[in-house]
């Protein structure tokens, strides 16, 4: 018996205006997937997954054949996503399993981060594998203590992007700071021209 960790769930983010969306109306960017818990490369035991999305999508069907095994969406409603992995080995059933996407946080706490993030851990177990699958899986051992909490296992994706947008605000802010100086720099200008006239206006003729 062999047995591999794998990690499946979603991370959603809101639309920007830099992002192109089939419909005006969508909300939300997201990615549904499915992994290896510590970012290995599943193919040598997965031959494809089957993604089943919302039947209001033209494509509610897809069908990915070599990792990354996942979908890149748009949208503004959650729905089920029915996962199912399809084995290498021909005597191996598909396993299905079932994921929410989830768009909004549960709560509206303000300092939550922009990103929503669902995922879940669970474990393949091969109880009889054929000789090709089970010399894949002996050949592949995995260290069980060093699985990663799920939540981890995208991070760097995320702090990736989170940088990139963070450059970007950080780069307008600085435009605006910008402006505004040259605005205050106008301001004492004419504020010293002001109190000049003032103080000429003041100043008496002398009379001859």
């Amino acid at each position: 018996m062999q047995s591999r960790p794998i990690v499946y769930g979603s991370f959603a983010s809101l639309v920007t205006k830099n992002d192109t969306v089939s419909d005006p109306n969508h909300t939300h960017k997201w990615k549904v997937y499915l992994k290896g818990a510590d970012g290995e490369d599943i193919s040598y035991f997965i031959e494809k997954v089957v993604f089943k999305l919302h039947e209001s999508f033209a494509v509610p069907i897809r069908e990915i054949k070599s990792p990354p095994f996942q979908v890149s969406e748009t949208g503004w409603g959650e729905f089920n996503i029915a996962i199912t992995m399809h084995f290498v080995d021909p005597n191996e059933p598909p396993i299905t399993v079932n994921h929410m996407l989830q768009l909004y946080h549960k709560d509206d706490n303000p300092l939550q981060k922009k990103y929503v993030v669902s995922e879940h851990f669970d474990e393949l177990v091969f109880t009889s594998p054929n000789n090709d699958l089970y010399d894949a899986l002996v050949s592949n051992p995995l260290d069980s203590l060093d699985r990663p909490h799920p939540s981890s296992t995208f991070t760097d994706e995320l702090e990736v992007e989170e940088i990139e947008q963070l450059t970007a605000i950080n780069e307008k802010v600085l435009a605006e700071i910008e402006i505004k100086r040259v605005q205050l720099a106008q301001l004492e200008e004419e504020l010293r021209i002001i109190n000049e006239n003032k103080a000429a206006a003041s100043t008496p003729i002398p009379i001859e």
